[in-house]
């Protein structure tokens, strides 16, 4: 891992971001013509349970769309913050660093298309799934192996966390306690 890259995880405190075509693959299904069913990744969901018990991470999502079942889910993996119907990104994101009295530097951001590139610019770490444009991809620090809804998150929870130093907590506590 280059220096830099190393250097900026480091000081990470808060992970945020999008939703769709980052924690899901991007499908939105319809049921009644009105409800939405998404799919979310078992791996990703192990994920935010690490970042709360280990790392103790603050996790925010900040969705362009709204959803029942986004909200629902959120509240399931204990998401400190959640801004459905942010069109723009950049206000719900300077919310969040006021909210938690962050920097730019501490907070890391997953994005995966052109709506998201103005917070990339902007977080301390940027991320973005391997399926995004390239003009997404241009503007991170870090293209993740996985595709979205694929375990995006799991992939970078587990690269923040070993690189913070707590990884052997993590694995401690899942095999003594059973966690």
């Amino acid at each position: 891992m280059r220096k830099s890259l190393e250097d900026k995880i480091k000081k990470i405190k808060m992970i945020a971001m999008d939703v769709d075509g980052v924690l899901t693959g991007g499908e939105i299904i319809f049921v009644n013509g009105h409800e939405e069913i998404k799919i979310w990744n078992v791996k990703d969901r192990l994920g935010f349970a690490l970042a709360h018990r280990t790392a103790n991470l603050k996790l925010c999502w900040i969705t362009g769309r709204e959803s029942k079942e986004v909200a629902r889910c959120a509240a399931e993996c204990q998401i400190d913050s959640i801004y459905q119907k942010a069109t723009k990104k950049k206000e719900a994101y300077a919310d969040l660093k006021a909210k938690y009295r962050l920097k730019d530097e501490e907070i890391a951001f997953l994005g995966d298309d052109l709506i998201d590139i103005p917070i990339l610019r902007q977080a301390g770490l940027a991320i973005c799934p391997a399926d995004c444009p390239q003009e997404v991809k241009k503007e991170v620090d870090l293209v993740t192996k996985a595709e979205g809804g694929q375990g995006v998150f799991r992939e970078v929870i587990e690269l923040i966390i070993k690189t913070q130093g707590n990884w052997v907590k993590v694995c401690t506590r899942y095999y003594e306690e059973g966690e």
